[in-house]
This record gives structure tokens, sequence and C-alpha cells, in this order.
């Protein structure tokens, strides 16, 4: 285990009660979209170690097949650990690690990410069912998600590059 990626938080942040789902994240300025919001931090481990109960369950984030990021239970929280599920997000990943805005984001609004930018376990189960109330939500919410999305998607480009590749090779398996 690696224990020093530090987060990044590039713009001014807050927390506050969520519609969605008791806290949430929020922006106390405007973002265009493209611009940076934050990078993930803390600890590489293995894909094996997920169970692990020194690590926090909802943090894990997968980087490669066998390599996730999560966060320790000894770790305090950060802003990162109050993002929100939607099926309709405003946020995306950039890279394995970053954060960006798909859209232009108010001052106030809340930050909300598609689960499945950077969820691959296929065991993985979001533990209640989706409450984003947009007219795309899929209830249901797992590690599966990111195999009902192909290349041509506009979503594409938010999911973490490791499932970009797992993206791009599934739909290369489904033409044969």
């Amino acid at each position: 285990m690696i224990n020093d990626i530090t987060a990044h938080f590039y713009k001014k942040l807050y927390i506050d009660n969520s519609v969605i789902s008791g806290k949430g994240l929020f922006t106390s300025e405007r973002i265009q979209k493209g611009e940076r919001i934050l990078s993930f931090g803390g600890i590489l481990a293995l894909q094996s170690d997920r169970g692990n109960p020194h690590f926090i369950p909802s943090t894990y984030a997968g980087l490669t097949e066998n390599i996730i990021i999560c966060e320790s239970t000894e770790s305090e929280k950060d802003y990162s650990d109050y993002i929100n599920h939607s099926c309709e997000p405003n946020i995306g990943m950039e890279d394995c690690l970053t954060i960006i805005a798909i859209n232009d984001i108010a001052i106030g609004e809340e930050l909300l990410c598609d689960y499945s930018f950077w969820e691959a376990d296929e065991k993985w189960v979001l533990k209640q069912p989706c409450n984003c109330g947009k007219n795309k939500c899929r209830k249901r919410i797992t590690g599966m998600d990111w195999k009902r999305i192909s290349p041509n998607d506009p979503s594409f480009n938010y999911y973490s590059p490791f499932l970009q590749r797992k993206i791009v090779i599934n739909s290369l398996l489904e033409v044969r």
C-alpha cells in the first residue's frame, strides 16, 4: 500500500444538506465546463483488499483491473467523500483521479457524479436505490453499469481511463 497520494481541491467547495442523500458537496463559485474541481487522494491498494476493514467502503475507485484508490478508516473525511450519485451528473473524470465539470455549474449547485464513471467492481451495488429524480434514473446502481455505455455515448469521455478501455473492449466483443 502507498499512503502518499494527497487530495487536491481546485475550487471553493462546501458541505451542505442534499435532497438526494444526506450531506452533499456544493460549490461556492461558478464552475465552467471542463474546469478541474478536485483530485482524489488516499491509499493505493489491491482490488483483493477491497473488503479490508481498515478502508472506508464508500471511497473505492478502480484505477486498473487490480489497483484501487481508497481512504483509510484513520483518515479524516474530505470533500470527495460527499459526492452524491446522479444518473444525470454535472461532474465526471478527467483522468484516473481528477474530477471536472461536465457542464457549467452555478454557485450553490450540488456536485453530482455518476458512480459508474469510476466503479468497476462487478459485485458492488449502491446500498439504497438512486434518489436523483432524473428522467433517466436507473434506480439500481451497480459496478456493472459501465457495460451499458458505448464509446459513442456522450458520457464516455467522463469515465476513468481504466473504464474507457473496458468499454472499448466490451464494444469490440459485442460486434463479433
